[in-house]
């Protein structure tokens, strides 16, 4: 026996030894020589920690009181020995004893059924999902709250109406949110959610479409798009923020293959800011997947049958894929017999992603019939330059220059200047220098011959060293000045 006149740690010791004695007597199936060893420790024990290793021992071999006993527990004020009974029916009851037990688990007291509850949610067993809906249905909140939180772990496809209608509510909002992000089965669950979503009120479809998203319910997008082409037939002005929602979920959930119907609704839309939140999506969506350019096809085959709203959204959707197969699409709408159709290709071909569109930009700028559209043309023809990379360096100054020479305002000579300085050659220093006596571009001009004086000063020191004096004579930019002024400084030193 322990002596209790022996000291507290020395107390504490034999206590654990004869505690692990009576563990190894469980593992060779001596339960009933444990249960001794376990009463005597139980009368034994001073602190609660005792207390509480003593009883989830027990537990092990309590049989059929087992349940009842770890449901004792759970009440204790304790925080231990509650700790002990609730790990018991958190990890180790069988369902049906579990089952049984919270039958009459309304009969608790609060902070009891709280705990019991999220014990039950860690467990993770729809079979128990019953007195966990119950219990949601409690006028205490904290219980209510823990049930609805529960239910998300525990809780079916079934379980999707009751948790919309708490949505609802502003106090369980947040906790019905959460359990329905985490509720399975996922695909069950999602077609539940959108089943749903047209008897919801506007604020609560936009945060079902939340979950949706949250959910990374990809499996959606086909009902959600039928839901959007069902509201844009409706025809209704007030369901403008409703399809932007929809729009929105699309924009993250899409996959390739939704392509499709994406492109049938945007067919239907019938205003231009419906056609463009429709856009986003589709960009969106083939940005994501490992082929973007799969979905240009599937544009194609759509603007076949488009009307020319639709259609010019198609030309821009084309632009954004890009590719030789889009680009030849785009080309051959500036013979459509629609005049904002043959705009809508001009702007694309402008705003092209990537240097193929160059050759036709060349014969549009040429085109008296597209002078309207010079500007817009030549700054696209500029910015082209500037990103063909893998075209000779010659070959590219020789192109802005002509570009230069082609400009009719400040703006795009700017642009081209603004390049120019990223051609670090003498060819390009030459181009730039005469616009050192231009005002309105002296600045560009000047910033531009600073950054590729920095560049090829070491092998054309002459020819850099004159256009820096330029700089500090005709600029206007003390910055500028300050910079010429310490290249053309060290370049002279160099010189000797």
């Amino acid at each position: 026996a322990i002596s209790r006149r022996a000291p507290e740690a020395l107390q504490a010791e034999l206590f654990d030894a004869r505690l692990t004695c009576a563990r190894d007597l469980i593992a060779q199936g001596e339960d009933a020589d444990a249960w001794r060893i376990f009463r005597q420790l139980e009368d034994e024990a001073v602190t609660n920690r005792q207390r509480a290793a003593v009883y989830a021992q027990r537990l092990l071999i309590a049989g059929d009181e087992a349940m009842a006993m770890a449901m004792r527990l759970a009440q204790s004020p304790q925080a231990d020995i509650r700790a002990a009974g609730l790990r018991y029916i958190r990890q180790i009851a069988s369902t049906e004893a579990l089952r049984a037990a919270v039958a009459d688990l309304h009969t608790l007291a609060a902070p009891v059924q709280v705990a019991v509850i999220e014990a039950i949610a860690q467990r993770g067993e729809t079979a128990l999902r019953e007195p966990v809906r119950r219990a949601a249905d409690s006028d205490d909140t904290a219980i209510g709250h823990a049930a609805i939180a529960a239910l998300g772990r525990v809780g079916t496809e079934a379980e999707v109406p009751l948790l919309i209608e708490r949505l609802e509510r502003e106090n369980d909002r947040e906790v019905a949110l959460g359990a329905l992000q985490r509720l399975l089965p996922a695909e069950a669950v999602n077609d539940a959610i959108v089943e749903h979503l047209p008897d919801a009120p506007i604020a609560t479809q936009r945060r079902l479409l939340g979950v949706l998203v949250a959910r990374n319910a990809t499996d959606s997008p086909p009902r959600l798009l039928r839901h959007m082409a069902a509201i844009m037939e409706r025809g209704d002005a007030a369901d403008g923020e409703l399809i932007g929602h929809l729009a929105d979920a699309l924009t993250e959930l899409g996959l390739i293959e939704h392509v499709p119907a994406m492109l049938e609704v945007l067919m239907a839309a019938e205003d231009e800011g419906r056609r463009r939140r429709i856009e986003r999506a589709i960009i969106r969506t083939a940005m994501r997947a490992t082929q973007p350019r799969d979905a240009v096809p599937m544009v194609i085959a759509a603007m076949t049958q488009a009307q020319p709203p639709a259609r010019a959204v198609m030309i821009r959707l084309l632009a954004n894929l890009a590719g030789p197969a889009a680009l030849e699409a785009v080309i051959a709408e500036l013979d459509h017999e629609q005049p904002d159709i043959r705009r809508a290709a001009v702007r694309a071909l402008a705003h092209w992603p990537d240097p193929a569109a160059l050759p036709t930009l060349d014969r549009l700028l040429e085109d008296d019939a597209h002078a309207r559209d010079h500007g817009l043309l030549l700054r696209g023809r500029i910015r082209l330059i500037g990103a063909d990379e893998h075209r000779p360096l010659p070959e590219r100054v020789a192109m802005l220059e002509q570009a230069m020479a082609a400009t009719q305002g400040p703006a795009e000579r700017r642009q081209a200047l603004s390049i120019f300085g990223r051609l670090h050659s003498d060819e390009a220093l030459s181009a730039v220098e005469p616009w050192l006596d231009d005002e309105q571009v002296r600045d560009e001009a000047a910033a531009a011959a600073l950054a590729i004086c920095r560049a090829i000063a070491a092998d054309h020191r002459e020819q850099a060293m004159h256009v820096l004096r330029s700089i500090g004579d005709v600029s206007e930019n003390q910055r500028l000045r300050n910079e010429a002024a310490a290249l053309l400084e060290r370049l002279e030193q160099e010189g000797g």
